[in-house]
Order: C-alpha cells, then structure tokens, then sequence
C-alpha cells in the first residue's frame, strides 16, 4: 500500500506525535519513513546592531541553530527506529514550509504524507493559517493522514 512515508516535523509535541503515528504505520506496512524538518531563513538567529546578538560571532549562532536542529531530528528519528522502521532524516531550508514539503514528497516519490494540525477552526484558521492547511490546499495526488 504505502511504501514510502513522508512526516514533517517542527520539533513540538504535536508534530512529535505525527512521527509516532507515522511511525506505528510505517512499522506495520513495512514502508520506509522520511522525517523532514524544513528550517526557515527567519528562524536563525538575527543581528540587530547594538543588542546583545551583535556581540556573539555569527557562526557560534549558526552552530546554536545546527545544534537545536540536530537535538529534534534526532529525538524523531529515535522513534522511528525504536519502532523498527527504516528512516531517513531531512533538512530543507526553505521560507514556504508547506511548498517545501510538497517539493521534498514529489522528489523522494513518497506516497503518503502523515502531518500534524492544531485543530484551529472558524475566524482563527482563517487569521493564522497553517501549513498544514496550506499543503491539503495545494497536494495534488499523495494522500494526506492529519495527525491532531
């Protein structure tokens, strides 16, 4: 059925939850899991001149950031394989995380995507969005499994 799975992550109890979900069904088709983080240019660090970020070398920032990254990449990838399943980590660095994902899952030729949602509804979805919002707007034939 599903051979190859894709889950994106952020790194919170949310998306950690869609990599256990991705995981279970993984390990129970027999399918390969490909655990994606797509970073944001806006999410490094930034310096303002004169605070305090100024002062720090911005590779000692970068490495922090490399850091972090590595920290939940690692922590998803260790459920995937505590669940017995062949995976592969990701990084993509990219400002539209939903294009990034759908980029990553047409090139890899996964065939689900397995992605968390916070469940906002009414005027609040409509202010924010969210990514996950965005891809089911925007996939065209890989089947979508939201995990709340």
């Amino acid at each position: 059925m599903y051979k190859h799975i894709l889950v994106p992550t952020d790194g919170t109890e949310l998306a950690d939850r869609a990599v256990r979900e991705a995981s279970r069904l993984a390990s129970a088709l027999g399918s390969r899991l490909l655990i994606l983080h797509v970073l944001s240019p806006m999410e490094l660090p930034h310096h303002v001149e004169g605070g305090a970020l100024t002062r720090l070398p911005r590779a000692m920032l970068l490495e922090e950031a490399e850091s972090q990254e590595r920290q939940l990449m690692d922590r998803a990838v260790k459920v995937a394989t505590d669940a017995g399943v062949t995976v592969t980590p990701a990084f993509i660095t990219g400002t539209s995380p939903y294009e990034a994902i759908l980029h990553v899952a047409e090139e890899q030729q996964c065939d689900l995507i397995v992605m968390a949602s916070r469940g906002r509804s009414g005027f609040a979805s409509l202010l924010i969005g969210s990514e996950t919002n965005k891809l089911l707007t925007h996939v065209k034939d890989t089947p979508v499994l939201v995990v709340r």
